[in-house]
């Protein structure tokens, strides 16, 4: 079409077209950040504990998949600040839990970020709350001096008790142990520091076998906020046993934070755990098989077998300070990042 003829048409139509394009192009320029594959880079935080040696340029993963980088790593009053710069073209579910892990014998670190749903997601300048946050364990101090904690929370020190803290999943087995606590001896108390399930589904389904034990039981106390160091610490520290009840595990670094703390441990025979608790020594393993879906092939006996388990250690208070006494041990001399460190620089001086 020739620029003559292009003037030669009605002023409303050529009116109209311009609207129409202008149109077309404000709405493309709107939704351009929720087309995935044209998403920009943006920014987003998540609040920690602790630094634990992440720095700027250490890498944000999605299933072990790299999305982004460290920006910059901030003290805000009581916490962490870590701020994100995430790739064109990555979402981030708004519920995303992140987690500061060892990338590298030698300490590098990464962002995990573990997305769970789907939407909504996060937007430039969003930030990940602490309660949705961890950090790499470490090897923490036994404090036996105060029981503040146990008190605001119900927990009598003067009876023994089971503990368990982690998050509410398939993996980490607490329907299992839920199930389990029906035959645990009554006389103990059960201490569940579990929440931020991983869906709805999951969360009704431990809600309702919480109240059947509490019906059936009794004696259980469930925590669901995220607890702070100082808290878990004293909680750990004045337990008779923790207990590990899950279907897998890469190494199982909750065993040993409640080994430094001098906690006898029951865990299962499963993925890195019998790297850690040495049966027998530092606690009691319980055997576990796989459904190949998630859970145990058989699930009553997986039951059974915890709680046989943690009542032999309830019932001989000088067995679960022996453990105790063990691990701890073991916690500082075998997995400290003094004693990792010493032996990855020996296994580096080998090769030379």
């Amino acid at each position: 079409m020739s620029i003559k003829n292009f003037r030669k048409r009605s002023p409303m139509v050529v009116g109209i077209i311009s609207i129409v394009g202008i149109a077309i192009a404000t709405t493309f320029a709107f939704f351009i950040d929720r087309i995935p594959a044209l998403k920009q880079a943006y920014e987003i935080s998540a609040e920690f504990k602790d630094a634990a040696g992440v720095t700027a340029e250490n890498q944000v993963r999605v299933a072990g998949i790299k999305v982004g980088t460290v920006k910059s790593v901030e003290l805000a009053t009581d916490r962490v600040l870590v701020t994100m710069e995430i790739d064109n073209g990555t979402e981030i579910p708004a519920d995303a839990f992140a987690e500061i892990k060892l990338a590298t014998l030698l300490g590098t670190k990464f962002i995990d970020l573990e997305a769970k749903g789907g939407e909504p997601y996060l937007e430039d300048g969003d930030v990940i709350p602490l309660e949705r946050t961890s950090v790499p364990y470490e090897i923490y101090q036994a404090s036996n001096q105060g029981t503040d904690v146990l008190e605001a929370y119900g927990v009598d020190p003067d009876r023994p008790s089971v503990i368990f803290v982690g998050r509410i999943t398939r993996q980490k087995g607490v329907p299992h142990l839920l199930d389990a606590a029906l035959s645990i001896d009554p006389a103990a108390q059960l201490i569940l520091c579990a929440g931020a399930p991983d869906t709805p589904e999951l969360g009704r389904e431990v809600t309702a076998k919480v109240e059947k034990v509490r019906q059936e039981r009794g004696g259980i106390i469930w925590i669901e906020k995220m607890l702070e160091r100082r808290e878990v610490i004293q909680l750990l520290t004045h337990a008779t046993v923790f207990v590990c009840p899950s279907v897998y595990e890469p190494l199982g670094i909750v065993n040993l934070e409640a080994m430094a703390c001098e906690t006898a441990v029951v865990a299962t025979a499963t993925g890195g755990i019998p790297e850690v608790v040495v049966n027998g020594e530092t606690g009691l393993l319980v055997p576990f098989e796989s459904d190949g879906a998630g859970g145990a092939r058989d699930p009553d006996r997986f039951a059974a077998d915890v709680a046989e388990r943690l009542n032999s250690v309830l019932a001989d208070p000088a067995l679960a300070d022996r453990m105790g006494k063990a691990g701890r041990r073991r916690a500082v001399e075998q997995f400290s990042w003094t004693a990792i460190a010493a032996e990855t620089a020996a296994l580096y001086a080998g090769l030379t």
